[in-house]
């Protein structure tokens, strides 16, 4: 090989690892996977008990309204919860119950007051909207870290935060009802600021965006987020009222017979 040839693609290797280096085409340098665990692992609480509102907006800009009240808890990293609504009178009682266990069978039950019904959630209905709103019943639940693969895909701003932003893809089919989701994880509190779900083909599905975040009692605490549908042109805004952490819920609180129990409302 001609040497002043070589001594080009040398100087040229060295130039584009030196820009490489220096950030420009510059490949993310976090952990991915480091930073979906530090935001599972954030401070929840023991359990919490929260009054929720809930604005769902077509795409006519026609506006109906949800009240919730939602019981959780956390037991060995899993998550129980009730969710029950309060509003409007057509809805009120109805309940949804999710169950997280560590063997990764997870069951959820929904209770309808008009039907005097209690059935079980399967897998099949995990993409359907919960009682009208832009929130699927996969969506109720708390994701599992490991049924994920992460790729960092970039460092951004975003509401005025640093953000990492990265990829998680399901390990498996069935995982879930989404083909993928790009986070964005606000870099000093590890809370999810932003999200992007995409379908089975990949075509961006849905988006999430936290519209405030406050400490409440010693915990970050999102307190409201935009859910929408971009596909259907529907919206459901949903706000917090209230929250409080560590109140001591009872196990009876999280079972199938308690969802038609009309004392577990506001």
């Amino acid at each position: 090989m001609n040497f002043f040839f070589r001594k080009s693609i040398i100087f040229i290797s060295v130039i584009a690892l030196t820009g490489i280096l220096s950030g420009g085409n510059a490949l993310p340098q976090f952990d991915a996977y480091l930073v979906a665990s530090k935001e599972d692992a954030r401070d929840m609480g023991k359990d919490e008990k929260a009054v929720m509102t809930m604005k769902l907006i077509n795409s006519q800009g026609e506006e109906r309204y949800r009240k919730t009240i939602r019981f959780r808890r956390r037991v060995n990293n899993m998550d129980d919860t009730l969710v029950r609504f309060s509003a409007p009178a057509d809805i009120r009682g109805t309940a949804l119950l999710t169950l997280q266990r560590s063997d990764g069978d997870d069951v959820q039950f929904i209770y309808m007051p008009a039907m005097e019904k209690t059935r079980r959630i399967s897998t099949q209905d995990k993409s359907v909207r919960f009682v009208g709103t832009d929130f699927n019943y996969e969506d109720m639940r708390r994701t599992r870290l490991d049924d994920f693969e992460y790729r960092p895909l970039r460092e951004e701003r975003f509401q005025d935060h640093d953000c990492y932003v990265y990829e998680a893809v399901p390990k498996k089919e069935g995982y879930s009802v989404y083909g993928k989701a790009v986070h964005w994880i606000q870099k000093d509190i590890y809370f999810r600021q932003k999200a992007e779900y995409y379908d089975k083909n990949l075509k961006l599905f849905k988006r999430a965006t936290a519209t405030k975040v406050e400490m409440v009692e010693g915990i970050w605490t999102g307190q409201g987020v935009i859910m929408e549908d971009l596909q259907e042109k529907h919206t459901t805004i949903l706000t917090r009222e209230w929250t409080k952490y560590n109140v001591g819920l009872q196990d009876d609180i999280f079972t199938v017979r308690e969802l038609t129990n009309p004392e577990y409302g506001e």
